[in-house]
């Protein structure tokens, strides 16, 4: 995983933390996720094409959960 994307993880499990504590809202919580999710979902995209199978990608419900 290059630096960048490793960052966005980081933040994304930190806000992720902060809305199930109750700290920040969902709006604030799923505007920081948002840029990870969608680095994930492209990476399963092209992970699944390479080995010819369906991509299985990363929804913000199951996330939040």
């Amino acid at each position: 995983m290059r630096k960048e994307h490793e960052e966005l993880k980081n933040q994304a499990e930190e806000a992720r933390a902060a809305y199930r504590a109750g700290v920040i809202s969902r709006e604030k919580a799923i505007e920081i996720i948002t840029p990870y999710l969608a680095v994930a979902n492209q990476y399963a995209v092209d992970l699944a094409k390479k080995y010819g199978q369906r991509p299985r990608k990363i929804g913000m419900l199951s996330y939040l959960r």
